[in-house]
């Protein structure tokens, strides 16, 4: 199998945005999940994700005389409302849908992911910000 993890946003999209219960506080009528930055002229609330790293560890089969790799990459998923009990209530429900998530197909092994760390902020247009930093590990 080849190594695909510089595709895993397209996989946490799909996880984002196929939860039943993240897509209740989105809101089904309208597209708010971002990878990398939201537009400019978007309602709250919203998700934006993001790889922030990515580690490669090679390994050696012996036995098989072939190479192998396991990536662990840090993953940002930052959840956006005008509300601040939203804005939690979402990062929750994230976190439901990510934490422990796994997935096996022909195209990339995903461990259960970890969550590792939360914080919060708000920014200039008096938007809260959850911030949730997950640790994923892949083949």
């Amino acid at each position: 199998m080849a190594d695909n993890t510089i595709l895993i946003s397209k996989y946490v999209q799909k996880i984002l945005e196929e939860d039943e219960e993240v897509q209740s506080i989105l809101g089904i009528d309208e597209h708010k999940i971002f990878p990398l930055l939201q537009p400019d002229n978007l309602n709250f609330p919203f998700i934006v994700h993001s790889r922030t790293s990515l580690q490669v560890f090679y390994t050696k089969d012996i036995s098989f005389g072939q190479f192998g790799w396991t990536n662990t990459m840090t993953y940002t998923v930052s959840c956006v409302s005008d509300n601040y009990i939203q804005a939690l209530e979402l990062a929750n429900a994230v976190r439901h849908a990510m934490e422990a998530y796994r997935l096996r197909n022909d195209d990339i092994n995903i461990h259960p992911i970890q969550l590792i760390s939360a914080s919060e902020y708000t920014i200039d247009n008096g938007a809260f910000v959850e911030e949730l930093q997950f640790k994923i590990e892949a083949e």
